[in-house]
């Protein structure tokens, strides 16, 4: 394995000339490896308390993509494959064994789910955490453009630089679907201050209905779909309410070896 010890027990894993840092907890044994996705700037520090608690009965992967945390960067800005193509080497490096259930927050979400169309017939499941949807550039472009103006800067409105990072354009749909357990777990703090403080509280409606509608129609992209409400938690449900996320879990993990067991 072309891996170094790092601080914290996790790992740097070489990857060409670049090494990503990777925190790999619990045994390697048959149970489902769970693999956990962060959003834009997260890093294994995301994703603490749940990898601790879920490392009693599985193997958890976490780990920084390239150029965040403790990971080098690389040579130029990746695609969404290329960040992929990064993700898949780090699994085999850590000698990670199939079925594998894909976790991801925010953009993490889009990432797992695009992962999943790769491994289709490894996957056990998914758990999307108040996930970013393939469609949610035009559709936040139509309903509240002022937003994305905020959150990603003019780069939004050039479509070849959205296409390379996975988003769908102008009005296309998404067709993707599953046969595997999915849980979508989304925010839905009543009362939370608005965070574009210099955004009237109509636009901020206009995204919460948007982010809503879109966590719903991820939910129903699976005929053992299902989404649950974060009624104590802003976007940061990992650190708000990581117990949702470990119990999401634990629940594909014991379906998976109830239904082996059959």
């Amino acid at each position: 394995m072309n891996s170094e010890t790092a601080i914290g027990g996790g790992r740097h894993i070489l990857i060409e000339k670049r090494k990503l840092y990777a925190r790999v907890t619990g045994a390697l044994h048959p149970a489902p490896s769970v693999i956990l996705i962060a959003g834009g700037g997260g890093t294994t520090d995301t994703w603490t308390a749940i990898q601790d608690a879920i490392a009693e009965h599985s193997p958890v992967l976490s780990y920084d993509r390239a150029g965040l945390g403790r990971s080098d960067s690389a040579d130029e800005p990746q695609s969404l494959d290329d960040m992929l193509r990064d993700l898949l080497i780090l699994m085999a490096e850590a000698q990670f064994q199939p079925p594998f259930i894909l976790v991801g927050h925010s953009v993490g979400g889009l990432h797992a789910r695009k992962l999943a169309n790769i491994i289709s017939n490894d996957l056990a499941g998914i758990v999307l955490v108040d996930s970013s949807h393939d469609e949610q550039v035009w559709r936040l472009g139509e309903a509240c453009p002022e937003i994305l103006d905020l959150e990603y800067g003019p780069i939004w409105r050039y479509d070849g630089a959205m296409r390379r990072l996975g988003w769908l354009l102008d009005g296309e749909r998404s067709t993707w679907a599953l046969d595997v357990p999915l849980t979508v777990i989304e925010h839905r703090r009543t009362g939370r201050a608005n965070p574009f403080p210099t955004l009237s509280e109509d636009i901020f409606f206009a995204f919460e209905e948007t982010w809503h509608a879109m966590q719903q129609d991820l939910a129903g992209r699976s005929a053992q779909g299902r989404l649950l409400e974060a009624w104590m938690s802003g976007h940061g449900i990992c650190a708000s309410q990581p117990e949702l996320v470990v119990e999401a879990i634990a629940d594909i993990v014991r379906d998976r070896c109830q239904t082996e067991l059959r």
